[in-house]
């Protein structure tokens, strides 16, 4: 294939990725007899966030990555967000937590390098990707001069072949080495709970969860804790469905939803996350779907490379821990995609 060609990737499984290539046909709807990837940005502004790729294929990792060769991506620059601004927004969100407006929200960090000397970015990335955790999906997209690739541990949903529907509830962290630690910290525990029960309240007008045993997912770097949830409805959940009442999640917005309107977008106003924390999934022919949260990633236009990590903020957090915790997330980025040992 040719690396100018637009392209669009999501993993099925440890050992199948998809691949759509260019031209894309955008849609308002999937096309139910091909291969559609929903690729919009955080706020779901795109009216046809269906994108139809014009032919597409199934590979191993090893496979993918033997496709092209590209100029490797190693020596950029990284300018990280104020560490004093994080702070005041840590204080703002514990001053509505502390008059009742909230439980948890999850203010972002971003980090950005200016982009040179390397046309095909994304083909550099997957080039320099390291072997996945069975747990995370490879995902991904470059059309024009913007793209992202990450790995994601997280699903939003995940609809079988036999229609079964499941998602998780993926909040709380250490770094592996203080993956002991974990389980017993009630700031960790109550930052989970919370997005279990904001995943319960968005699904409980169509669906009933049935919550799964709460353990540790241990990635290549990090630890969480995560819970599976199954889907349960005798409705016709739609892709669309799920999206509208699942995203944003607690994992990644604020607690209780309804202060998602506002809290978000004033926290863009300071800093536009485009397509970081959306969703990004994939519908093919035979009914399967995969919606990942677009987290872990690395994102580009046509000046800059950008990392963003969140962190959830309750009343237990403490503002250095948590600036810790953002930096632990976008070095295991970097050290994803051969940007940092």
């Amino acid at each position: 294939m040719k690396e100018s060609q637009e392209i669009a990737l999501c993993s099925l499984s440890e050992t199948e990725i998809l691949l759509g290539f260019g031209p894309f046909t955008a849609s308002a709807k999937p096309d139910e007899s091909k291969v559609s990837f929903f690729i919009s940005d955080f706020f779901l502004q795109d009216a046809k966030p269906w994108k139809i790729p014009a032919s597409s294929q199934v590979l191993s990792p090893t496979a993918l990555k033997a496709m092209w060769k590209s100029q490797l991506l190693t020596a950029l620059e990284w300018k990280e967000d104020s560490k004093k601004v994080f702070f005041q927004v840590f204080e703002d969100i514990q001053a509505k937590i502390q008059n009742g407006e909230l439980k948890k929200a999850v203010p972002l960090v971003f980090e950005e390098a200016k982009r040179r000397g390397c046309e095909k970015v994304l083909f550099s990335f997957l080039q320099q990707v390291r072997e996945m955790n069975v747990s995370e999906s490879l995902y991904g997209y470059s059309f024009a001069d913007d793209g992202v690739i990450g790995v994601s541990p997280e699903i939003l949903f995940e609809r079988k072949a036999d229609g079964s529907l499941c998602t998780m509830a993926l909040a709380g962290t250490k770094s592996k080495e203080d993956a002991a630690l974990l389980e017993d910290d009630s700031k960790e525990k109550a930052e989970h709970e919370y997005v279990i029960r904001g995943i319960e309240d968005s699904l409980a007008p169509c669906a009933k969860i049935k919550r799964g045993k709460t353990s540790l997912l241990a990635l290549s770097h990090l630890v969480h804790l995560c819970t599976p949830l199954e889907i349960v409805s005798e409705q016709c959940l739609s892709f669309e469905k799920l999206v509208e009442a699942l995203h944003p999640t607690p994992a990644l917005g604020c607690f209780p939803r309804s202060f998602n309107a506002t809290w978000l977008r004033a926290q863009e106003k300071q800093h536009k996350r485009h397509a970081f924390g959306a969703p990004f999934g994939v519908r093919l022919p035979d009914g399967r779907e995969k919606c990942v949260v677009a987290i872990r990633n690395i994102a580009w236009d046509e000046q800059k490379i950008s990392i963003a990590a969140g962190c959830g903020v309750v009343a237990q957090s403490n503002a250095e821990q948590e600036w810790k915790e953002l930096k632990l997330k976008r070095n295991a980025v970097k050290k994803a995609f051969g940007l940092m040992v």
